[in-house]
């Protein structure tokens, strides 16, 4: 591997992924981003890019199974569950874990201190990305392996996550 091409790798995971960046850092003149995707085309510096990833995202515990879990949190959300019976709102520590995994923000109204509108992580994009994960959108039929991967991650909710807020 040649010292342009480690500065390259370098910069690039830096740049948290912005090859035209590492480019121009590396010393590279003239069309830095062609520049750069002949450099990540190379295999073996894209192998020694990942191997940095992947380690950078095990010290996080940042795995394909908890990735995929927290999509299917979202896309199955069901927003009654942050009530009770009579219509009024569950306090946040009483929110289920598996459906405050959903929530994208909160407002708090200022003269009550209370919540006054919850934000939910898109729907619609988590199941996008299901389906493309499960290859939906393709037409292919054979999906029954990546059905099982995911309700293998559900599996893996503690039960007690599992519980309804309402009962």
């Amino acid at each position: 591997m040649s010292v342009r091409e480690r500065i390259f790798i370098k910069a690039y995971l830096a740049n948290n992924g912005n090859g035209t960046a590492a480019a121009k850092e590396a010393g590279f003149q003239g069309d830095c981003r062609k520049r750069a995707q002949d450099i990540l085309g190379r295999s073996h510096v894209w192998r020694v890019i990942e191997r940095s990833v992947r380690a950078r995202l095990s010290h996080l515990d940042v795995k394909a199974d908890n990735v995929l879990r927290e999509c299917v949190r979202i896309a199955l959300a069901d927003p009654r569950r942050f009530f009770y019976l009579d219509g009024s709102l569950l306090p946040v520590q009483e929110w289920p874990e598996e459906l405050a995994a959903a929530v994208s923000g909160f407002e708090m109204n200022s003269k009550t201190g209370q919540i006054s509108k919850i934000r939910l992580s898109s729907k619609v994009a988590a199941v996008q990305l299901l389906g493309q994960y499960l290859s939906l959108w393709e037409g292919k039929t054979n999906s029954e392996d990546r059905l099982d991967e995911i309700v293998q991650a559900l599996r893996t909710i503690p039960a007690d996550e599992q519980k309804e807020a309402v009962q």
